[in-house]
């Protein structure tokens, strides 16, 4: 049901009376009488014209107009071109000339765009609220507490989706941290394994210096051993040709006539000789008196 012309009238008066300088106040007014203006054309109905006549002074009606409202003009202008400055000023893109709305309806969009686009106090439009009195008017207050108590929860919800939203971003930020910490920790692992790994190469290629210099010293050993074993053979080789010598000096004895050491004879020990082509001459050294000597004639003899 519409709002009846007394409550509307009632709510303006109210208005006007109490407080006529307050900005909110006259824009609710202005609002008021725009959305009766435009319900009583709408409507073809007689019921709002005093109320037009009423709460609008500088509107002026033609009741000569009044059965062709099509043509009717209020405050000198044509009725079309009045309804198009009426929504323009209103601003609501729901007020269509296809769709019909109810004061009441147009009142309650009007409250809720101006409370949360003008930013009109829910306070004071309670206060308008409270001070019609009429039936209709106390249904619409409570029609509009609970569109702003929807509202509320509306925001209240859209709050908390928003609080979910960034409690999953942070823990969507906190996985990602652990995963680059755990990347992290796998780098250093990785880099951990390499430095063991070049550290175990590096042991190993110690290890095998160590065996080539190991090996190095078998061979210098093996070495030293081959030349001793060569210097004993060249030390065998000089005590077998020194006893070769002996052997001959004393084949050499026995031919120059000299008995041998061993037997009953008498010893004889030659400290030097000289073999038969050294120019005939030989010379014995003798230290025992008791050695036979012989003369040089009897070597020579013999």
């Amino acid at each position: 049901m519409p709002i009846a012309f007394s409550d509307t009238h009632n709510v303006c008066a109210f208005l006007n009376d109490s407080i006529p300088e307050a900005e909110e106040y006259l824009e609710i007014i202005r609002f008021l009488r725009l959305s009766s203006i435009y319900y009583a054309i709408s409507h073809k109905s007689s019921v709002y014209w005093d109320l037009i006549e009423a709460s609008w002074t500088s509107t002026t009606y033609d009741s000569s107009a009044q059965p062709a409202l099509v043509k009717a003009t209020i405050g000198g202008q044509n009725i079309e071109v009045f309804m198009e400055q009426l929504r323009t000023s209103l601003r609501f893109p729901f007020i269509e000339d296809a769709k019909i709305e109810y004061p009441s309806t147009l009142l309650t969009r009007c409250f809720k765009r101006m409370r949360y686009r003008e930013k009109i106090s829910g306070a004071l439009l309670n206060r308008v609220f409270d001070a019609c009195g009429e039936h209709q008017m106390q249904q619409l207050n409570v029609q509009f507490r609970l569109q702003l108590e929807e509202e509320e929860e509306e925001e209240e919800e859209e709050e908390e989706e928003e609080e979910e939203e960034d409690e999953e971003e942070e823990e969507e930020e906190e996985e990602d941290e652990e995963e680059e910490e755990a990347e992290e920790e796998e780098e250093e692992e990785e880099e951990e394994e390499e430095e063991e790994e070049e550290e175990e190469e590096e042991e190993e290629e110690e290890e095998e210096e160590e065996e080539e210099e190991e090996e190095e010293e078998e061979e210098e050993e093996e070495e030293e051993e081959e030349e001793e074993e060569e210097e004993e053979e060249e030390e065998e080789e000089e005590e077998e040709e020194e006893e070769e010598e002996e052997e001959e000096e004393e084949e050499d004895m026995l031919l120059l006539g000299v008995p041998s050491s061993t037997g009953d004879k008498k010893k004889f020990v030659a400290r030097r000789h000289v073999s038969p082509r050294a120019k005939g001459t030989v010379s014995r050294l003798i230290d025992e008196d008791d050695y036979f000597v012989p003369s040089q004639e009897e070597v020579l003899a013999s």
